[in-house]
């Protein structure tokens, strides 16, 4: 006679518990590994491209994720417009600006003087990020060009439409 509770029973469910364990196991960690790189994410949200060199002169944050900065950088105003370029941004250029090999061309009168928006989307874990670099020049103080930089980050993943009417004109 057999009992309820005999050593071949426990053993013949023994390994089914360990098989069940094993796959909560992965699951967790597959689960955990996407929860991590969000919260990482949403802790520390890149920030936009900047020129080696540029040095902070303000910084506003709206919001998580919603700020706004001036840089000042001795560079070309040209060569920003370049980095901001290789880096895929999206530029427009006020006419007479900046020629092939990358020169300021002279302007009238004193004083800064727009230079180009730059703007880009990218994606990092699960959610979106719009940045827009308005680049001016001819400033006296901290730095010749300065580099107006804001960003939006969408937490939900999609980003609205862009607003042309923001930055400057294309034609002043």
């Amino acid at each position: 006679m057999t009992s309820a509770g005999s050593p071949d029973e426990s053993s013949r469910k023994f390994p089914w518990l360990l098989v069940l364990l094993g796959v909560i196991l992965v699951l967790a960690l597959v689960i955990g590994t996407q929860v991590i790189g969000v919260l990482v994410a949403i802790l520390s949200p890149p920030e936009p491209p900047l020129p080696t060199g540029a040095q902070q002169l303000s910084h506003v944050s709206v919001e998580h994720g919603i700020d706004e900065w001036v840089y000042g950088s001795d560079m070309n105003a040209c060569e920003v417009v370049s980095f901001y370029y290789e880096n895929d941004g999206i530029c427009v250029v006020e006419p007479v600006w900046c020629f092939d090999d990358q020169k300021l061309a002279p302007r009238a009168g004193g004083g800064w003087q727009p230079v180009a928006t730059c703007s880009a989307d990218m994606t990092f874990s699960i959610f979106a990020m719009r940045w827009r670099a308005i680049i001016s020049a001819g400033h006296a103080d901290g730095g010749q060009t300065h580099v107006e930089l804001s960003r939006e980050i969408s937490w939900s993943g999609a980003l609205p439409p862009e607003n042309p009417s923001e930055g400057f004109a294309e034609n002043p």
